[in-house]
């Protein structure tokens, strides 16, 4: 079953509204579903609009090398234990820390040159900007490597309503027609979500949920 995923970027204690890939310039999200930035207030306000099954995460101060916000993390995973959180926090967790159940860690080729094994819980994210891929020219050429579950990351489109990137998506799919994909980065709408979901992929959104652009009904219809 394909979802609809609410995506939070969150920079100093706060959800900011990505565009375009340059985090030093996001602002904090303005939303038709919530009043707050705070991310633990945020998630209680999108679960009260729909069940999301999964969020995804995106630990804006340690993907820029800054100290990670893991205390805020955790704590939004043991607050919602049936909710599963995808997190990208640059480079993954030391083996050594303990994680929730529900954590599921996010991988970007944007900080691993290679796929080499990896838990069955840890998600490949390929991140492509405008110019093509970024990182991970090894894991691009080898994708039998890749997991079960990759995220097609475009960048330059988060925040743009451009729509997604089909093309991109569907040689992807060529490349590996057995991975379950996620798609991030344009979801203008209701229809792009379940263009997505009907092809057999989730929708990772944010601008589409904060600007009242799709319905709780139209959330919770899956592919």
């Amino acid at each position: 079953m394909c979802h609809v995923i609410p995506v939070l970027d969150i920079r100093q204690g706060q959800v900011v509204q990505a565009a375009g890939g340059d985090r030093a310039l996001y602002e904090p999200i303005q939303s038709a579903l919530t009043r707050s930035v705070d991310p633990v207030q945020v998630v209680d306000d999108l679960l009260r609009f729909a069940p999301f099954p999964v969020f995804y995460l995106a630990d804006l101060d340690a993907i820029m090398g800054k100290p990670a916000q893991c205390r805020l993390i955790v704590e939004l995973c043991h607050d919602h234990p049936d909710v599963e959180f995808w997190v990208d926090a640059g480079p993954l967790p030391k083996p050594e820390e303990t994680l929730p159940d529900n954590f599921r860690p996010v991988l970007g080729t944007e900080f691993a040159c290679d796929w080499t094994h990896h838990d069955d819980r840890v998600i490949l994210s390929l991140d492509f900007n405008r110019e093509g891929l970024r990182g991970g020219t090894r894991i691009w050429a080898k994708p039998d490597s890749w997991p079960a579950r990759v995220i097609v990351m475009c960048l330059h489109r988060v925040g743009s309503m451009e729509g997604p990137d089909f093309e991109l998506l569907e040689q992807i799919r060529t490349l590996r027609p057995d991975c379950r994909l996620a798609a991030a980065g344009g979801v203008r709408n209701a229809d792009d979500a379940h263009r997505l979901l009907d092809a057999g992929m989730d929708a990772l959104v944010a601008s589409v949920l904060h600007q009242g652009h799709i319905s709780t009904e139209e959330v919770q219809r899956t592919g």
